[in-house]
């Protein structure tokens, strides 16, 4: 009796529970029957082995409650079994989506990062590239950004100025020098013209 109220307490299903319940007629019906025959084997021998088929018949009946109430109980675990498989099926799919999701996140986040950081990247260095083939007149590209592509492109635009400013400077240079020699050499040549006539 403990262990089938014990076992009816711990019972996770509605179903096992009913099914435990139903041992319980059976279970005091041979109970009763047995202290019958107990008591009547004390008192009257031959009245307890004459008590004795009602007493196997209350067994058989316990049994075959038994029965029922195990193949429910299985019928119950199976059930809860597949039942668990199935969400074990649903969260593998889960898992799989999921996993398709992050991949397809991740490629996503790959080519916005190719053309936000790869891209420019590539263009300034192809203005760098114009620039020491002696292009001077190239403008560096993404100076208005915010970031640091914007950073490299008005680093470059600065070290173009200043190359240029630099290349100009040195031309001027060169042209002074060249009337410099220019007025040297035409004050040489007055002076050898001078000395011819003297």
């Amino acid at each position: 009796r403990q262990a089938i109220a014990r076992s009816t307490e711990l019972a996770a299903t509605p179903e096992t529970r009913d099914a435990l319940a139903q041992l319980e007629a059976p279970l005091q019906a041979y109970i009763a029957e047995g202290e019958r025959i107990g008591q009547l084997a004390q008192s009257d021998p031959a009245a307890a082995r004459a008590a004795y088929p009602a007493f196997v018949a209350k067994f058989r009946e316990l049994e075959t409650a038994m029965e029922h109430a195990s193949d429910a109980i299985m019928a119950s675990a199976d059930s809860e079994a597949q039942a668990g498989a199935g969400q074990a099926q649903s969260a593998s799919y889960l898992m799989w989506g999921l996993t398709l999701l992050s991949v397809l996140a991740f490629g996503v986040l790959a080519m916005a990062g190719r053309a936000m950081v790869l891209r420019p990247m590539q263009k300034l260095s192809g203005a760098m590239s114009e620039f020491a083939d002696g292009k001077d007149s190239i403008e560096a590209p993404y100076t208005e950004r915010e970031d640091e592509i914007g950073d490299l492109g008005r680093a470059l635009q600065t070290f173009r100025d200043a190359a240029v400013a630099r290349k100009e400077e040195d031309e001027r240079r060169l042209e002074d020098a060249e009337r410099g020699a220019e007025g040297y050499v035409k004050a040489i040549n007055r002076s050898h013209v001078v000395s011819e006539y003297e």
